[in-house]
């Protein structure tokens, strides 16, 4: 078997690492024009945290459903109407527990290369990659300690459709 030439190619990163190819999803023009075709139109998000499901949206049509993983138990993802802050957008963040206003001694972490972080409410919710959990608690289970973490290619999708200031609902 010969392995296509895409197969060994990685991405040098700003601090000099690599990342595999295949774990870099690039939207093609069709899917982003949508957004920006039709003017006066509001591009938001609702998380909907029953069936861990957030729903990226251009006015009152739905333009994907992307799978999630919500927080459970006592780490609950925070229901309301919230913004992206504007500092909020970050393309690559390192995430604490104590940082994010947790206990250490409950369930510390302590995560670095979270893509496609957009935060949204105070104690460190945010929309984000979660590569540490397996792709089938996506859409399946709540498994955070309260942000909405979704696989790559979902969290590069909301990345590209979102910005700072964007709406995020979050319902029960």
């Amino acid at each position: 078997m010969v392995p296509p030439e895409w197969a060994n190619v990685w991405y040098v990163l700003e601090d000099g690492s690599y990342v595999y190819s295949a774990f870099v999803f690039i939207s093609s023009e069709a899917e982003v024009a949508p957004w920006y075709s039709e003017p006066g139109l509001e591009r938001y998000v609702i998380v909907d945290l029953s069936d861990q499901v957030a729903w990226v949206m251009l006015g009152q049509n739905v333009m994907h459903g992307a799978r999630i993983s919500t927080g459970y138990g006592q780490f609950a993802t925070p229901t309301g109407e919230f913004t992206v802050y504007a500092w909020g957008r970050i393309a690559s963040a390192h995430m604490t527990s104590s940082e994010d206003g947790f206990d250490d001694s409950v369930e510390p972490y302590d995560v670095q290369r979270v893509l496609f972080t957009q935060y949204f409410a105070a104690g460190g919710f945010a929309l984000h990659l979660n590569y540490w959990q397996p792709d089938g608690v996506f859409g399946a289970a709540p498994s955070s300690h309260g942000c909405v973490g979704m696989p790559l290619h979902e969290a590069q999708y909301l990345w590209l459709f979102g910005y700072a200031g964007m709406r995020v609902v979050v319902r029960p």
